[in-house]
């Protein structure tokens, strides 16, 4: 797939409060978006900050019970070239994220439409905060 193809790609850090009871809801949000071409799941991973200091990736397939995230369909595996390290600050000790990286497929037709119009468009930001 081309850049041209591809929408922007954000990755979003949730942090889990318990895994074994995590609810449905906030999935299901995600499968609405999914379902309604707005997003598109590149990829998952879960991590745990084990309290020493590091971090360690979780196989969702691999939780029991099994979790609602186990529903989401990543299309790569893009989030195991990230170093669950990097996310040691954000991270209580004990606590677990999903890390998603997530294409907002709405984005496609803007950016081809504006490569052709001459207009390629040169930088991006998501603010979490103003």
């Amino acid at each position: 797939m081309t850049d041209r193809e591809l929408g922007p790609l954000d990755c979003w850090v949730v942090e889990l409060a318990d895994l074994d009871a995590m609810p449905f809801e906030p999935v299901r949000e995600i499968l609405s978006l999914v379902d309604a071409e707005i997003i598109r799941v590149i990829d998952l991973m879960v991590i745990k900050h084990l309290g020493d200091g590091t971090i360690v990736a979780i196989d969702v397939a691999s939780i029991d019970p099994p979790n609602p995230l186990t529903a989401l369909t990543p299309v790569s595996n893009a989030v195991s070239r990230l170093d669950p390290m990097a996310f040691v600050d954000l991270l209580r000790p004990g606590r677990c994220a999903a890390l998603l990286i997530v294409e907002h497929t709405w984005a496609r037709p803007l950016g081809a439409a504006l490569v052709d119009a001459g207009c390629p468009l040169i930088d991006r930001a998501i603010l979490s905060h103003l």
